[in-house]
């Protein structure tokens, strides 16, 4: 059975035109010769010569971006596999007992003074006992990956 399409808004159209566009000019620049594309730039009151630099230097400053982004991307993800194992082994406990280890792990000089402030106001009368094992759980992970960090350091 065939649904229906459903027609596109003007907004949608006009989206998809200029998508189809900018398409059809990547593909005649990518057809053109270095010397073809050096005559067009002119002609358009360019330099060459200063657009290949600066085009050289927007993709480094994109290329060093985008290694800062997989390099937290990576962070984030080993963070998160940490906390998965950290619940995973879990001990159930008393709320007074996680109240009293998120009150120490707080004041832990190994915590970042970043983490100190972010969740130094939480309110452990409104969590629940899950949220507050978990607010523990992210607590001791940053305290720890803070201790490797600096060891890290160290030994560089």
């Amino acid at each position: 059975m065939n649904a229906e399409k459903k027609p596109r808004s003007p907004e949608e159209m006009w989206k998809a035109i200029e998508e189809q566009s900018a398409l059809d000019e990547m593909d005649r620049i990518a057809s053109m010769s270095q010397a073809e594309i050096d005559a067009e730039l002119r002609a358009a009151g360019f330099d060459p010569a200063e657009v290949a630099r600066e085009g050289s230097e927007l993709a480094e400053r994109l290329q060093a971006r985008r290694a800062r982004e997989l390099e937290a991307d990576a962070r984030l993800r080993a963070s998160q596999a940490r906390l998965a194992a950290r619940r995973a082994r879990r001990v159930k406990r008393p709320r007074a007992e996680l109240v009293a280890l998120i009150a120490a792990a707080e004041k832990d000089p190994r915590l970042p003074m970043t983490a100190r402030v972010h969740y130094r106001n939480h309110n452990e009368e409104e969590a629940s006992d899950e949220h507050l094992a978990d607010l523990l759980d992210i607590l001791e992970d940053l305290i720890e990956e803070h201790e490797a960090e600096a060891k890290e350091k160290k030994g560089s």
